[in-house]
């Protein structure tokens, strides 16, 4: 089981919600639900999202467990990835905390990245 998975279920089950609950307030299959939290696969962005509001959390709080809301990076102003210096210590704490991760993590991670990348620069 990977950190998203435990984190799912965690959440789920402090809630009292069964899959069924989360399935009917997400429209994600009971049985897709339960391959999540098993760790039996990776979720998508808008999976994420729809389990997120199904489980009356933000989406940041399905990988954060502090108290309260996460400081917000502080990332170098209009630098693209093939701009920065090698050591700059931005690519070093990311290139840490990547190491740090479990392999499902980091295709979660980059799954993500994906999802971003194509949005642009539009938010919301």
């Amino acid at each position: 089981m990977n950190d998203i998975s435990k984190r799912l279920r965690e959440l789920r089950e402090a809630k009292r919600l069964s899959q069924l609950d989360v399935e009917r307030g997400s429209g994600v299959d009971r049985n897709r639900i339960s391959r999540l939290e098993n760790g039996y696969a990776v979720p998508s962005l808008a999976t994420l999202q729809k389990l997120s509001t199904s489980l009356g959390v933000t989406l940041f709080q399905l990988f954060y467990e502090g108290k309260g809301q996460p400081k917000p990076p502080r990332f170098p102003v209009s630098v693209r990835a093939e701009e920065a210096p090698e050591d700059d210590s931005y690519t070093q704490e990311l290139r840490r905390l990547i190491h740090d991760m479990s392999e499902a993590n980091r295709k979660l991670l980059l799954n993500v990245g994906q999802a971003m990348a194509k949005r642009g620069g539009k938010s919301g």
